[in-house]
């Protein structure tokens, strides 16, 4: 029976290492092709509807020259390999006797790719989401209901896009 020299055995322990990390949640190479296949890493809100964030989203006048506005200022959603995302909108609502402070609403689950290819996003509480890519993940699309101000709900398409 052969013995492993321990050389031997810290090159294997070695490879294993640096391979491991490699795998972590470090964003991929734009220029990887096999590397964008996959979500991992962190992606930025760059439009809602269309439009640059920060944008005004909603407003409603009050009368008497005040107006009550929601914006949409950021957010970000951050894949994992482990499997795990968490995602944050960052939005404001202004008006009289409203501070303008940036709220922020986050949430975290687990993704996994599904033909389509969409990414399916399973929220801590059990409501599922499907949002739309391509082969090539440099962004992700989700379009969802939001509720107005002046009540209702609109269609939201958001766009996330790899840092």
């Amino acid at each position: 029976m052969r013995v492993p020299s321990i050389l031997a055995v810290a090159l294997v322990a070695t490879i294993a290492v640096a391979a491991g990390a490699c795998g972590g949640d470090s964003p991929v190479a734009p220029d990887d092709p096999e590397a964008v296949r996959s979500p991992v890493g962190t992606f930025t809100l760059t439009t809602v509807n269309g439009a640059t964030v920060p944008m005004l989203w909603d407003e409603m006048p009050l009368g008497e020259g005040r107006v009550l506005k929601a914006y949409w200022n950021g957010g970000s959603i951050r894949f994992r390999s482990d499997s795990s995302f968490t995602v944050v909108y960052r939005h404001t609502l202004t008006g009289p006797f409203l501070p303008g402070t940036v709220q922020e609403d986050t949430y975290d689950g687990t993704w996994r790719l599904t033909p389509g290819p969409k990414l399916e996003l399973r929220q801590k509480g059990g409501s599922v989401q499907y949002w739309q890519t391509t082969d090539a993940i440099r962004s992700v699309t989700r379009t969802a209901s939001v509720p107005r101000i002046g009540g209702g709900e609109e269609q939201v398409v958001f766009v996330f896009v790899r840092d």
